[in-house]
């Protein structure tokens, strides 16, 4: 297994809200109701950052990473760094991704 490190060039800022859950049940008819909203605040001016900051190679060498790009970045490029050690030497790239 090898760790790779991952630094992307882009990132996002919340709003004042993360997002909100629809609290959810039955009536005594056995109706599906919504009844209550909470809104998760408290993570106004957060940074988001677009890619993970750590993966691992499986036993096939097969290295996997997550980003997360939001709607107003569509057709934008996003530079994203790797590098690892290999206990030989230190390795280091960049890949660009056009967001669509």
């Amino acid at each position: 297994m090898i760790k790779v490190s991952w630094v992307s060039d882009l990132y996002w800022v919340l709003g004042d809200t993360l997002g909100y859950i629809v609290h959810e049940g039955l009536t005594d008819d056995l109706v599906y109701v919504s009844y209550d909203t909470t809104y998760i605040t408290g993570f106004d001016g957060m940074e988001v950052l677009l890619s993970n900051k750590v993966s691992y190679s499986n036993a096939d060498g097969e290295i996997n990473n997550m980003i997360a790009p939001v709607q107003i970045m569509e057709g934008d490029t996003m530079t994203l760094y790797w590098s690892y050690y290999d206990s030989v030497e230190f390795n280091e790239g960049s890949i660009k991704i056009v967001l669509e």
